[in-house]
């Protein structure tokens, strides 16, 4: 009697024994993938906020540099003036419109090179949103041009006023005057505190 041969099973809709497990894997996988991926846009979005950061420090620190080395051509170009022969010095005296208390005199320097310079020490400061105005008042037809304002000098007694180029000629200048002017005025809107004639 010829032996039975062995049963074999039916292979219908069965799940295989490999299939969940690649699927498991997968899934790993791709959550591996997604967490690196947000950690990659993440780390990129601080490296931008890092590197604003650092170009926002190298162009502060390219500013103070810049005023640094202004700062001191003006402090040689003001020696130079004050300490040459040939500069005119100029007195600017009080007016009657000047501040009750005794108030200083204030100087000018003008070399016809290296520009103008006025000074002044024990200057009270105007009023917060105002400043002192230097104006240039013409012989001809008595125009008021803009010299420059006078502001404190960090040793805290001086003020300091340093024109390169000064709006006008020596020789056109009638006076030089000082007003108490709001910040950034275009035009002289009050009385002369100070004034002085190069005469």
């Amino acid at each position: 009697m010829p032996a039975p041969s062995p049963s074999i099973p039916a292979q219908g809709n069965e799940p295989q024994p490999g299939q969940p497990i690649s699927l498991f894997w997968f899934w790993i996988v791709a959550a591996a993938l997604l967490l690196a991926g947000l950690y990659i846009t993440h780390r990129a979005r601080q490296l931008r906020l890092e590197l604003a950061q650092l170009e926002s420090q190298f162009a502060a620190a390219h500013q103070d540099r810049r005023e640094i080395q202004r700062s001191l051509a003006e402090t040689r170009q003001t020696n130079l003036i004050l300490n040459d022969p040939s500069s005119r010095r100029i007195t600017l005296l009080p007016l009657p419109a000047s501040p009750p208390r005794a108030v200083p005199p204030l100087h000018a320097w003008w070399h016809s090179r290296l520009g103008l310079v006025v000074a002044g020490v024990n200057i009270p400061l105007p009023a917060q949103n105002r400043e002192l105005r230097v104006w240039l008042l013409t012989s001809g037809r008595g125009a008021m041009l803009p010299a420059g304002t006078l502001r404190p000098h960090p040793d805290g007694n001086l003020l300091l006023l340093y024109v390169e180029n000064p709006p006008a000629a020596l020789e056109a200048i009638k006076s030089i005057v000082v007003t108490e002017e709001p910040a950034a005025a275009p035009a002289p809107t009050t009385v002369p505190l100070w004034s002085g004639s190069p005469r």
